[in-house]
């Protein structure tokens, strides 16, 4: 919440207060002239300047009153509610001059572009005319060419088509006569031979032959498995350990050791010790698991072969027959290796059928090498070929170029200049079309923007009605003007019709004024509102100046309703102020925020000299009835030692209350309440009755104290012996240690 300076408001510069705190909702009464209004444009001025949290500030006050309603005899009876819309209807009008101009402009620049019905032609159509003229031209000239000789494959796609020609030929003539060709001039017809030579070298690009990666791989596996066929695979079942190891390949010493190992198990052959049984053990498990694993490996190498025998086979059925690069030796090297596979498949059938067989040799080295050194040698001729293709082709495109070129040789004797002139105009013709254009758009979209303004303000308009027949009855409203040739939106109406315009008195525009303020509080941060403030913060500054009191409770009403309206998020206010001199006003409005709380504040102004006014936080309202101030003297009856004083203020209670609330009768009915206070009850009641504001020369008294004592016992005693006592206890607690003004 804010916390204000006073040393830059001149009326407070030398008080004894250097700042002050607000809370939510602020309350501040204070004299006329006392620095009210220079105390709310300070706080409108620092929240609006803040840096750190810029807010929407919307101020209530003299300013704001004389300024938002317009209404005199120059308006012919129409009134402009609140200065946005006064400003919106007005540049609407303006706006709309604007766009009347530009689109006049608009119609006479796309008359010189494009003609129109009365004979003018247009810059645009001036040049498509002498295009086509000239396009005509050519058409004929190819023509002719094309029978002379095969030129018409360096114009591809416009054979026999004229409305093609035109469309490829339409940049080249429009380059050709604003940026002339500079060169040699070119036959035609030897153009067309030398193109005719070109284009017999004729195709695609070639991609290289590569075998997959997988397929190598798979190749290479093959290959260090192919050594596994020469040698016996056995297991640990085999008795005669020295035959194995012969068919095995093992040396002598190992195949010795075996023959001894069979004759003096468990020891070692070599060095006689005995073997222990878990170590013979291992030995078989080693033979078991390494047989194993070679069969596994056997078997995993069968299906890879044949899976890459067919891989080899169906690259070789891929490629081309007709290909401009020989793929034969490519071809052969891998049907020659795909057909080894096969074989090698069968040998490895032989194999896992009889692990102890030794199988030749089966290599496949020889063969995956001729493979490539074939693929390597096609693919040195692809790219040779694609070179050559790419050279070809370059060659075939600047011959068409020089085609084209030659085809525009008859404009090279035309006339330029009428055609250069007619683009130039074009151009800068098209350049202001297109800006004018875009300022229409502009202004269009301003008046857009303007128009949502005015019906802002029509649903103000709308709510502000209401109100005024809730405030003053039918005396007036407002209405909308059906045309704005006025350039304002609404006309204030009497009840029979007639406008009111330069008729209302200052309290009506006052009250306009101020319907238009609360009606704007009410737009922020509503659905619909385009406005990027979600929150406000709301000054209201003396609302009673110029109204008639009979508004007193409707504007208070209003404004209660909008500080509820905070509390529950009806009314998108961040924070609230209020000041007032009339206390009336004052009390109406803060009835229901009596006492100053976390949320709620009240200050008092106390007027000195200038520079001197001081502003101080209170705990509750600083304006109080004449009926609770009675009460405050009976609150403080033990600080005088005015007796007759007393006495009259308790009078004035009983008579106001009892009489209004229909029980006097009841004072009568009472009886004594004993002789200790028997002359004040007596005298009290009896006075009541009959309204004397004699002196209370009835009233024995000793001292002024007693006298008090027994006035406030009995001034109680007739409260709660009558049935009153909670309003007899509220009314003590409320005033027993505030102050008030």
């Amino acid at each position: 919440m804010l916390t204000l300076s006073l040393d830059d408001i001149p009326c407070f510069s030398d008080s004894a207060e250097t700042e002050i705190s607000f809370k939510k909702v602020n309350f501040i009464f204070g004299a006329n002239g006392s620095g009210k209004s220079s105390l709310c444009r300070k706080v409108a001025d620092t929240l609006a300047q803040s840096k750190d949290e810029p807010t929407k500030v919307l101020l209530y006050n003299r300013r704001y009153r004389d300024g938002v309603v317009s209404s005199s005899d120059s308006l012919d009876g129409h009134v402009a509610v609140g200065p946005e819309a006064v400003e919106a209807k007005r540049k609407i009008s303006e706006l709309k001059r604007d766009l009347e101009k530009l689109r006049d402009k608009e119609s006479k620049q796309s008359e010189q572009l494009n003609g129109n019905s009365e004979g003018s032609e247009g810059h645009k159509n001036a040049i498509e005319r002498i295009e086509r003229e000239i396009l005509d031209l050519l058409w004929q000239y190819r023509s002719s060419a094309v029978k002379r000789s095969a030129i018409k494959d360096l114009f591809p796609g416009t054979a026999g088509s004229k409305a093609r020609f035109y469309e490829v030929f339409t940049p080249m003539v429009q380059k050709e006569l604003t940026s002339p060709f500079v060169g040699p001039i070119e036959d035609l017809a030897d153009l067309g031979e030398t193109f005719g030579n070109l284009k017999d070298f004729q195709g695609e690009q070639l991609h290289p032959f590569q075998i997959p990666d997988s397929t190598m791989e798979t190749l290479q596996e093959l290959q260090a498995l192919s050594g596994l066929l020469s040698k016996a695979v056995i297991d640990n079942s085999q008795s005669d350990y020295s035959a194995d190891a012969k068919r095995v390949g093992d040396s002598a010493w190992l195949s010795k050791g075996f023959e001894l190992l069979a004759i003096t198990s468990p020891h070692c052959p070599f060095c006689t010790q005995e073997i222990e049984k878990q170590k013979l053990d291992e030995i078989n498990s080693f033979f078991q698991s390494q047989y194993e694993v070679t069969i596994s490996r056997l078997r995993l190498g069968l299906t890879a072969s044949r899976s890459c025998e067919s891989d080899l086979r169906s690259l070789a059925a891929g490629l081309p027959d007709d290909s401009p690069v020989s793929n034969v030796e490519v071809r052969q090297a891998l049907i020659r290796l795909a057909d080894q596979l096969h074989d090698f498949s069968q040998l490895l059938e032989r194999k896992l059928a009889s692990p102890k067989q030794v199988l030749g040799d089966a290599s496949l080295i020889q063969n995956m090498n001729l493979l490539n050194s074939a693929t390597s040698g096609y693919n040195s001729q692809v790219v040779a070929f694609n070179t050559q293709l790419k050279t070809r082709q370059q060659l075939l495109k600047q011959m068409q170029t020089r085609a084209q070129t030659a085809l525009l040789s008859p404009l090279w004797d035309y006339d330029r200049k009428n055609y250069v002139s007619l683009c130039k105009a074009r151009d800068s013709t098209e350049q202001r079309l297109a800006e004018t254009v875009k300022n229409i758009s502009e202004v269009e979209r301003k008046i857009s923007d303007a128009a949502r303004d005015a019906r802002d303000a029509k649903v103000a308009v709308d709510w502000m009605n209401s109100l005024i027949r809730f405030l003053i009855g039918d005396s007036f409203h407002l209405e909308e003007i059906s045309t704005d040739s006025s350039g304002h939106g609404y006309k204030v109406v009497r009840r029979d019709g007639s406008p009111a315009g330069s008729s209302l008195s200052e309290g009506e525009e006052q009250l306009l004024a101020f319907l238009y303020f609360i009606s704007s509080v009410r737009n922020v941060g509503q659905e619909g509102n385009e406005a990027p403030e979600r929150e406000c913060v709301v000054i209201v500054d003396d609302p009673m100046s110029s109204l008639d009191s009979e508004l007193l409770y409707g504007v208070s009403t209003i404004l209660n309703d909008v500080i509820w309206g905070m509390k529950d998020g009806t009314w998108k206010i961040k924070q609230f102020f209020c000041c007032s001199h009339n206390s009336a006003f004052y009390r109406n409005l803060t009835y229901s925020f009596r006492h100053s709380d976390g949320r709620y504040q009240h200050f008092f102004i106390r007027k000195g000299p200038f520079g001197h006014h001081s502003i101080e936080p209170v705990s509750e309202s600083p304006v109080s009835t004449t009926y609770k101030e009675l009460w405050r003297s009976i609150a403080k009856a033990g600080e005088s030692s005015d007796s007759v004083g007393l006495a009259n203020t308790m009078r004035r209670i009983l008579e106001n209350y009892f009489q209004t609330d229909n029980h006097l009768s009841q004072l009568r009915q009472l009886r004594d309440i004993g002789s200790k206070d028997r002359i004040a009850f007596n005298t009290l009641v009896n006075w009541s009755h009959d309204g004397s504001h004699n002196l209370f020369d009835t009233l024995e008294v000793g001292t002024h104290a007693l006298v008090n004592e027994s006035l406030l016992r009995v001034f109680e005693h007739l409260f709660r012996s009558t049935g009153h006592a909670a309003h007899y206890e509220m009314m003590m607690e409320s005033t027993s240690d505030k102050s008030g003004v």
